[in-house]
């Protein structure tokens, strides 16, 4: 990092609020420590309304990530007057890449000639019905049902402009995961692919943090989940119609599956709410950003269709998916998807039974693939923040 055409500063660009979910897996101080100046430009507050964001994080105290020298930046012309000072020796970091609202930033990128890369992202595999008409027709429900097909319809012209056209700025690195991670994003027409192990997944084997043998619930904020505030800014939050039922429902299941198997249910939450000791899970221990280590060690996994359950299919656990009668319908559609993809069959809660573990089979040959297509292709317990640092650190600018 000693030449003058090597890179020193890194300047991080989100359209969309951070959790502390995403930025820990970017790790911006990281690569801080390493000896690159770090900023954030916090770009939010052009899509959003103050209440939208307030409500996106105030589930928690600890939802929103911190960065290195955050700059807020409050409209279009201020993003362009902090684009027309960025010196030849930084790269940005596009956090949110396809966002519809967001493709004149890479007009303004073309416009300054400035060089950037998308940071590693979850792969598609659990949340898009499959390339085929069926999935056409499923998609074409969802926005119809969501309110959203003018919208879809507008994202697929921008995403034509962008492959087709000349007007928009390409990256110079897309950081994929797998096999198939470049065939995901190649229409970015990135200058180069990186294969990098997911961040999403802890790929060392950690000590238990719990002696008995236990279930993992993986929890996805049902009573309160911070996407639903982007939608109009006036969400609820809920991804439940009765949340009194929903707890029932989660209860009895609970409550046969500690009775009949002798597992201690234990809830990982990943810290978008942060819960009561009367919560709605009827006391039971909540464990906050620890639910990858939690699933390594587990005996059973229950979950919905969070990013958590790809641990699973790493750990090749036995997992259970559940849908509920009290779920919005996108919610159950979307778990219907990733039961798809997992080839399980997902359970609606209230037609859960008894059962013995035994029972739960594993498809070891299609997680190995989802493995080997989708998370790590090779070298899977490589610091992914190293193979991005090496690449930066051997970049030289124009």
């Amino acid at each position: 990092m000693n030449s003058d055409k090597s890179l020193k500063k890194i300047i991080y660009l989100s359209c969309t609020p951070v959790s502390s979910i995403v930025g820990n897996k970017i790790d911006p101080w990281w690569f801080k420590s390493k000896g690159f100046e770090v900023e954030y430009w916090n770009v939010t507050k052009i899509n959003y309304t103050e209440k939208a964001l307030d409500t996106y994080f105030g589930g928690s105290p600890d939802y929103k990530f911190t960065f290195p020298n955050e700059i807020v930046i409050r409209n279009r012309i201020e993003l362009e007057e902090k684009m027309s000072m960025v010196g030849t020796n930084s790269i940005i970091v596009i956090l949110d890449f396809w966002q519809t609202k967001d493709l004149w930033i890479y007009a303004l990128l073309k416009k300054y000639n400035l060089e950037y890369y998308l940071s590693p992202r979850t792969n598609a595999i659990l949340y898009y019905p499959k390339k085929n008409i069926k999935g056409l027709f499923t998609s074409i429900v969802k926005s119809i049902h969501r309110g959203d097909l003018y919208s879809k319809v507008k994202e697929s012209i921008f995403r034509y402009l962008y492959k087709y056209t000349n007007n928009y700025k390409k990256p110079s690195y897309v950081f994929v995961c797998g096999n198939k991670g470049k065939e995901q994003w190649i229409n970015t027409q990135a200058k180069i692919y990186v294969n990098v192990p997911s961040p999403d997944i802890l790929w060392k084997k950690k000590e238990r943090l719990i002696k008995d043998n236990y279930c993992v619930y993986i929890d996805d904020g049902v009573t309160y989940s911070p996407d639903m505030a982007l939608i109009d800014g006036e969400s609820d939050n809920l991804t439940t119609t009765n949340i009194e039922k929903y707890k029932s429902n989660i209860s009895k299941i609970f409550d046969i599956i500690e009775f009949t198997n002798k597992l201690k249910v234990i809830i990982a939450a990943s810290g978008k709410i942060k819960y009561s000791e009367n919560n709605i899970y009827s006391g039971k221990d909540v464990y906050y950003h620890k639910t990858n280590e939690l699933i390594q060690n587990s005996s059973l996994v229950i979950g919905h269709c969070s990013s958590g359950i790809l641990q699973v299919v790493v750990s090749k656990k036995p997992m259970i998916l559940l849908l509920d009668e009290t779920f919005i319908p996108e919610k159950n559609e979307n778990i219907i998807i990733a039961g798809e993809a997992l080839n399980i069959k997902p359970i609606w809660s209230s037609e859960f039974k008894y059962f013995k573990l035994e029972s739960i089979g594993i498809d070891i040959k299609k997680y190995e693939i989802i493995v080997k297509d989708y998370l790590c292709s090779e070298n899977c317990e490589v610091d992914y923040r190293e193979i991005i640092f090496n690449c930066l650190t051997n970049h030289t600018t124009d």
